[in-house]
């Protein structure tokens, strides 16, 4: 699966130039205040002209008794406003892989499932890009997770605005 991830990433990069990078904080829904905590990088690349962002994603959730962590392979579609504001709204999905170790008790397990996002990024002049995101993974036989995080891409080349079609001009008649 990450051999997969990987090699898509691969392709990515080298069809398209216009990537951004950047790490993120956030927090998992329903844990208790000592488990909430999730850190992690993310990055988004455009694919293709229909201005779809591949985007691949790692999150480190931080817990007592357990080792976590899940590696994330996501499409992304920025949502085209009739009105551009500062926020350009996005939603996705994509697939995880979640890794569990279990600290005493031995014994780690891995599982896979699929992630459905929304969220927004706020359009700047420069380099840095703010960005917002909740994510829900829906793993097999394994807990469920919402996790909601903000973060702050870098973006390397090309342009820094993120990717979106300019909305159609208004029909007049």
């Amino acid at each position: 699966m990450l051999g997969v991830a990987t090699a898509m990433l691969f392709c990515a990069v080298t069809a398209h130039a216009q990537w951004r990078v950047g790490g993120f904080v956030g927090g998992e829904h329903e844990s208790s205040w000592d488990e909430f905590l999730v850190i992690g990088a993310d990055a988004r690349g455009v694919v293709g002209a229909q201005g779809l962002e591949i985007n691949p994603r790692f999150s480190y959730f931080v817990r007592s008794g357990e080792t976590r962590y899940q590696a994330d392979i996501n499409l992304i579609k920025p949502l085209v406003l009739a009105t551009p504001y500062r926020v350009q709204p996005f939603v996705g999905t994509g697939l995880a892989v979640a890794r569990f170790s279990f600290d005493g008790a031995g014994g780690s397990e891995t599982k896979v499932g699929f992630n459905y996002i929304v969220g927004g990024t706020l359009r700047t002049s420069g380099r840095l890009i703010p960005f917002a995101q909740f994510e829900y993974t829906v793993l097999n036989d394994a807990p469920n997770n919402a996790v909601i995080s903000a973060g702050l891409h870098f973006a390397l080349g090309g342009s820094a605005k993120p990717a979106a079609t300019p909305a159609p001009k208004p029909v007049r008649r």
